[in-house]
């Protein structure tokens, strides 16, 4: 019964999270706060349950709903107990702020010197904290967690919860840029983005640290490194026998990791620039489709995200003729539950290489065409000796399919090369992040708690 209850709670919560364009507008618009805090309570559903030490406490988190930024959340912090968790969309947040706006603004153009934009800003405040009264009396709540010190909804947000005695910890997850876009990030924070005023800042590496701190977003003495904590569960594949790669009907499976048009590159800042990884990407994904059509007894999984969405669509059609059906395109299966499978893993310029190296995986690295143009000079992560670089096509079919033939590639223990390209870009080689992430955010809830502004 008990159990029936959670989920019919969850799942009045998700009709409400669900349909919330239709009544939280009528409700901003004319200023109905109690009601609009009532029905934000009730879209609320509860992710995770705090364990029998905490649950004593009933420590209370509200995470804003963020892809990526999730798998920390579950694979890293809910399995702590610190807290019993719930889920907040978003766009509930950019309806309140946005109504407010005289027009459209984005995370890395929040910071403006117009008139119009400032005076919107302080009605979306004014009425967000009249909101967050009536909210924090019906539902109290220790901390908000979100995804990004950046997000433009979530600025006043962050400065009024931390006044009202609320953590705001923002668990940035922007963490793994190559050197160039680094730089360009770094202009970014001092021209675009406000400094941010929520009460902590975790983060993956002391890259990202340093970032925030020169680019002048936030105290230095409150941004805490604390490692990616979704890649404790990859640990946790490369240690456990039972997660040894297997697939269905013992067939083996090679995961390509998407070669993105856009990743690294100077248009993730300006939308005009025009290169991208075109060559590159599309030699790549040939070469995977002829593998797959000579080798049927072998399945190769495409994983990408739901953003790459019109370049899948146009791979499919481009290459429809030479695709066959032992190749899967995806977004909604976990990389976690991929990798876990797979024989090795295919990518390029992804975080979730290192996941894979984690999790004991082979990777291969396909390393031509754009690569070598001096205009992408600067925009490539490096892994080092911790994967295999292929020069051509060719050399990438030769290498996949001598590896996924032998018996056996994964790997039990990371050498120091591995430990050291993950110490570095993921602050995580002892599997503790998910640890260290529900630390830090207790530690922010008892600052507040105390009004105590120690450092960290």
């Amino acid at each position: 019964m008990r159990i029936f209850n959670k989920n019919l709670k969850n799942a009045i919560a998700l009709f409400f999270a669900k349909t919330s364009p239709y009544w939280a507008p009528f409700f901003i618009k004319h200023r109905q706060y109690v009601a609009l805090a009532r029905f934000f309570v009730l879209s609320l559903p509860q992710i995770a349950y705090a364990n029998e030490k905490w649950k004593s406490k009933n420590l209370k988190v509200l995470c804003l709903n963020k892809s990526i930024f999730m798998d920390d959340v579950y694979q890293g912090l809910i399995p702590q107990g610190y807290y019993n968790i719930y889920n907040v969309e978003r766009r509930f947040f950019k309806m309140v702020i946005g109504h407010f706006l005289p027009y459209i603004v984005h995370d890395n153009k929040y910071k403006t010197d117009d008139p119009a934009m400032i005076k919107g800003k302080k009605k979306a405040a004014v009425f967000l904290e009249k909101f967050l009264d009536e909210l924090l009396i019906i539902f109290p709540f220790e901390a908000m967690i979100t995804g990004n010190m950046v997000y433009w909804a979530e600025q006043e947000l962050a400065n009024l919860l931390d006044k009202k005695g609320v953590a705001f910890v923002a668990c940035h997850k922007e963490s793994i840029q190559a050197p160039k876009l680094y730089n360009q990030m770094l202009k970014v924070r001092l021209k675009g983005n406000e400094p941010f005023k929520g009460t902590m800042v975790l983060t993956y590496n002391e890259r990202t640290k340093n970032q925030i701190i020169d680019g002048k977003m936030f105290d230095k003495n409150k941004v805490q490194v604390i490692g990616m904590p979704r890649l404790d569960t990859y640990h946790k594949i490369r240690k456990c026998k039972k997660y040894d790669s297997s697939h269905e009907n013992n067939r083996p499976m090679v995961l390509c990791l998407l070669i993105s048009l856009i990743s690294q590159l100077p248009c993730l800042v300006d939308p005009n620039d025009k290169i991208r990884w075109a060559r590159l990407a599309d030699q790549t994904h040939q070469a995977i489709f002829e593998m797959a059509n000579s080798y049927k007894d072998i399945d190769f999984i495409i994983k990408h995200k739901s953003s790459d969405q019109n370049q899948v669509d146009n791979i499919l059609k481009r290459f429809v003729k030479i695709i066959p059906n032992n190749v899967h395109f995806t977004y909604t299966e976990s990389l976690f539950t991929l990798v876990k499978k797979a024989k090795l893993i295919i990518g390029h310029n992804s975080s979730a290489v290192f996941e894979a190296i984690a999790a004991g995986r082979l990777c291969i690295i396909p390393h031509y065409e754009e690569v070598h143009d001096p205009r992408f000079s600067g925009r490539l992560i490096e892994y080092g000796d911790s994967v295999h670089y292929v020069d051509s096509p060719d050399a990438l079919k030769k290498l996949t399919l001598n590896k996924v033939l032998s018996t056996k590639n994964n790997v039990k223990e990371l050498n120091s090369a591995q430990k050291k390209l993950l110490k570095f870009w993921l602050g995580n080689i002892d599997g503790c992040s998910g640890y260290r992430m529900a630390e830090g955010i207790l530690y922010a809830i008892q600052q507040k708690k105390s009004n105590n502004d120690s450092k960290i």
